[in-house]
């Protein structure tokens, strides 16, 4: 995707389970594929997720 002359590309999504109050957290492979990540792959706040994303504990985010 093209924004403002740099390129995006999603790496991570964070889905909301309103049933379960948590949210899931996923990482994109290169062939475009989502999948769980396993290292806590469920977080009871958004920012708990977030948090889990910064630290990529399995270099699924950021290699």
């Amino acid at each position: 995707m093209m924004k403002d002359g740099y390129r995006t590309a999603p790496f991570a999504k964070i889905h909301y389970l309103k049933r379960s109050n948590i949210y899931l957290i996923y990482w994109q492979r290169a062939n475009g594929r989502w999948l769980n990540y396993e290292a806590g792959n469920s977080a009871t706040t958004l920012n708990d997720a977030l948090a889990i994303i910064d630290e990529d504990v399995h270099g699924c985010f950021y290699g």
